[in-house]
């Protein structure tokens, strides 16, 4: 195993043995250095699954674990063994183990990910709108001033074109733009130029999920799809690879040549009748 992979088992706790109500309330993880018990600091799950759950007796079990998981340790029984002395009965019982890479972590932090992960209640999260980049807006900007911008989804068949066109919307894949007239255009575009790496690597990668999804959907001949980059570095260049390779038409916004090829099929796509390629 990896030096830097660590084993760790959940803290279960069941108040009664016939109800079979199980909670996550906390970790162990064993490491070269000991056995680390951590608790969760809040306990409102169990107080939801027992209203008449002591908080006290509760702790006393958890600090009786804590003893007895160093014993085992200092005595060299192996870890397995450890984890089958508290695996059955009600109130705290150990999981299986899991295995867990700290990548050099401190313990303190591996512990904290875990009890985020598998033990504290999830966090209810603010729906936000997604934002649009500065290379979304320049777009709409450029399709605005052509006159060729339409407002509602319906207005694709007026040979204009509309953001946020549902290519599987059961799924949530909408492209940022589409145009149809004999063929739908579809355009994705990514603003490299925001700092957050990682970030740009997931869009990247939805971006190509929706590229796919696509072209499963309308098939080759009635299809072509357009991806605008701007920002393009070294750092970046893998997600470049990955849009480029899904893309009919790749356009780096910075090149002159790249974007005039863009705009003009757009003003083409939005004014002459097209046939599907066959």
């Amino acid at each position: 195993m990896n030096t830097d992979t660590l084993l760790f088992s959940l803290v279960r706790y069941q108040p009664d043995l016939h109800r079979q109500e199980v909670v996550n309330v906390g970790v162990v993880l064993f490491t070269p250095r000991g056995t680390r018990v951590s608790f969760a600091s809040n306990q409102g799950k169990l107080l939801a699954l027992d209203p008449n759950f002591s908080l006290s007796r509760f702790f006393d079990q958890a600090k009786k674990m804590q003893v007895a998981l160093t014993g085992l340790r200092d005595d060299r029984v192996p870890i397995e063994e450890q984890i089958r002395f508290f695996s059955v009965g009600a109130g705290i019982t150990l999981s299986p183990t899991g295995m867990i890479d700290a990548h050099g972590d401190a313990d303190e932090k591996v512990i904290e990910e875990l009890l985020s992960n598998y033990v504290l209640a999830p966090v209810k999260r603010r729906y936000r709108a997604p934002q649009t980049s500065r290379l979304h807006t320049e777009l709409r900007q450029v399709f605005r001033d052509a006159r060729i911008l339409g407002s509602n989804p319906t207005d694709i068949s007026k040979h204009l074109v509309v953001p946020n066109y549902p290519i599987d919307p059961d799924v949530g894949l909408f492209a940022e733009f589409a145009l149809k007239n004999g063929r739908l255009h579809i355009t994705e575009t990514v603003d490299f130029r925001v700092r957050v790496a990682s970030s740009k690597r997931q869009e990247a990668q939805a971006k190509t999920l929706l590229l796919v999804q696509a072209l499963e959907s309308v098939g080759s001949n009635n299809l072509k799809r357009y991806v605008v980059v701007t920002g393009a570095s070294a750092q970046v260049q893998a997600s470049m690879n990955l849009l480029e390779r899904h893309a009919d038409d790749f356009i780096v916004r910075e090149s002159g040549q790249d974007w005039q090829r863009y705009v003009d099929a757009m003003h083409r796509a939005a004014s002459t009748e097209e046939r599907p390629l066959h």
